[in-house]
């Protein structure tokens, strides 16, 4: 939609929408590229102390540029919507630009590792791209996630098989960091620690991460696998290194590639919201309980909560567009949650 009009508006294709949305992000990337603070060198991404940050210099709104969509967001989410509309190339050409304007560092270990639980940086603020601004949700984050068994949680063989614990994960650091056990009169349950901090005494404010930049490298890994495997593999070792699993990958096949992309970025992404995305653009098979998988197939899935417990989704596998449209009917969940209050327990997308 371009222009108001109280006529009901066309329906466009998925390629109109993905080069809609294509278009008014490169037009808010060159109006940004030479306004926004953070583009200059002496914008200076970090914590306030110590790292004597530039974040909090200059008029109000042009402070804090990672709480906004600022420009390396921009491209960032470019790199990720050329990436689904399957533009590898330009995919790529973003994603590098994010990763070669070297304006956000790697998070220390001794931030990351801080024996200080007021200190530790969880959900590793220096290289947020992106992020929501969320000082209001430190009590909802607590109640969902860390007051007690009811909570959303993980049981602790899942967790160890999916970080690999037994193997090459054993000094991961987001399983050591991220997650604690607790024990119950089931036998202990994981619980996300990736939200607790300090308000007063933590490094940085909290944040809802949007786009990090692992994820940039995850999208470099495979938008240039096909012309330059050995680049693909160095991308995806990198963000493997920093998250403390030293020993680099290699094989010459793209499924063993693909495998261990996807398996790192649903590490990386645990309790963001984002890799439901990632399996829905491949059309891969997700990882359930027990070792069992979900197939993308005409299967109904009910979304769990108290709030949404007969809001009922269809997966539907086939071409490229018919994944987009499925992926843009989940879109309208949430509305879906909202209309159940009003008109009651059968609101379903089909």
């Amino acid at each position: 939609m371009t222009t108001f009009s109280r006529k009901t508006p066309e329906v466009y294709t998925v390629r109109q929408v993905l080069d809609s949305i294509i278009r008014d992000l490169t037009a808010a990337q060159a109006l940004l590229r030479t306004t926004d603070p953070i583009v200059k060198a002496t914008y200076k991404v970090g914590y306030t102390t110590p790292d004597s940050s530039t974040e909090l210099s200059g008029p109000m709104f042009m402070q804090q540029r990672r709480h906004r969509l600022n420009y390396f967001a921009v491209t960032g989410t470019l790199a990720r919507v050329q990436l689904y509309a399957g533009n590898h190339a330009a995919a790529l050409a973003k994603a590098k630009e994010v990763i070669e304007s070297n304006k956000f560092p790697w998070t220390r270990q001794t931030d990351f590792l801080n024996p200080d639980d007021q200190q530790k940086d969880r959900i590793l603020y220096k290289e947020l791209l992106f992020g929501l601004y969320a000082p209001n949700m430190t009590r909802p984050l607590y109640d969902r996630l860390r007051n007690g068994e009811t909570t959303l949680n993980t049981p602790p063989g899942e967790l160890r098989t999916m970080y690999e614990v037994a193997g090459p994960g054993a000094e991961d650091f987001r399983y050591k960091q991220w997650f604690t056990q607790q024990n119950s009169s089931t036998g202990g349950y994981m619980r996300l620690e990736k939200y607790n901090r300090n308000g007063d005494k933590n490094l940085h404010e909290l944040m809802i991460p949007m786009l990090r930049l692992s994820e940039m490298y995850y999208i470099a890994a495979e938008s240039i696998y096909d012309t330059d495997p050995a680049k693909a593999w160095e991308y995806l070792n990198t963000v493997r290194k920093q998250r403390g699993m030293g020993v680099p990958l290699n094989d010459p096949s793209k499924t063993v590639f693909m495998n261990e992309l996807v398996k790192d970025a649903r590490k990386e992404f645990f309790g963001e919201g984002q890799i439901f995305y990632m399996y829905k653009r491949l059309n891969r098979a997700y990882p359930g309980l027990g070792g069992n998988t979900i197939q993308p197939s005409q299967q109904i899935f009910v979304f769990p909560g108290r709030t949404m417990s007969s809001l009922t989704v269809t997966v539907k596998p086939a071409t490229h567009e018919k994944n987009h449209q499925n992926h843009d009917r989940t879109a309208g969940c949430r509305m879906a949650g909202r209309m159940r209050k009003r008109r009651g327990p059968d609101v379903q997308i089909r």
